[in-house]
């Protein structure tokens, strides 16, 4: 996939195809995402930032950069250093008169990593209800998953069970497999913690049924 990417800039720039900024700026997004799902996240965050300023200039929107990069550093360990990019691309995001939900579940995930846990549950709270405005089930998912395993961290186990409960019927209604497959085995890991083994190994086996069925080994 990367090869074929590195091709199209080639071509695009060779032929005139990716001559204005707009383009150049999708086609550098595609790479730069394409970059943190392969391992090579130090390469995004720095082809994202460099892209910043160019887009800047150009008057183009800036929170998909911003939001890789902070999702870059922050899938790299360097927490810290992704709370700014994030924090920016959720105010950019919505600069650009876009809500910056997947910032914000990325940002409150990251706040929730580094143990603050207002600030993770303020934004993802947030997060989910924009998406739900949105009408964004997938990005809800994504909230929901990450709001469960905070409120189990805050000792809010009844609001973590309905989180978990909420976000995996959320991913089976609309077929997002993986969504279900994480959902299950997160719902199976609460229950174990308080005791629940038999509930637990109940999930687990659901989840590695969904694994199974995407070919999955995990």
């Amino acid at each position: 996939q990367q090869a074929l990417l590195e091709r199209m800039v080639a071509v695009s720039v060779g032929t005139g195809m990716a001559a204005g900024p707009a383009d150049r700026l999708a086609v550098t997004q595609r790479q730069a995402w394409l970059m943190t799902h392969t391992d090579r996240r130090a390469e995004a965050a720095r082809l994202a930032s460099d892209a910043v300023a160019p887009a800047r200039a150009a008057g183009l929107g800036m929170g998909e950069l911003l939001t890789i990069v902070g999702c870059a550093r922050a899938w790299s360990g360097d927490m810290p250093g992704a709370i700014g990019p994030l924090t920016e691309a959720v105010a950019e995001s919505r600069a650009e008169g876009a809500s910056g939900v997947a910032a914000q579940v990325m940002l409150g995930r990251t706040y929730s990593d580094l143990l603050r846990y207002d600030e993770a549950r303020q934004h993802l709270e947030e997060a989910y209800e924009a998406a739900k405005a949105e009408n964004d089930p997938r990005s809800q998912v994504e909230a929901l998953g990450h709001l469960a395993t905070l409120y189990y961290s805050l000792a809010l186990n009844v609001k973590a069970e309905n989180a978990f409960t909420e976000a995996l019927d959320l991913a089976r209604s609309i077929g997002y497999r993986r969504g279900e497959g994480i959902n299950l085995v997160n719902l199976a890991g609460f229950h174990l913690l308080l005791g629940r083994g038999g509930r637990a190994l109940g999930l687990f086996a659901q989840a590695d049924e969904v694994f199974a069925a995407l070919g999955d080994g995990r």
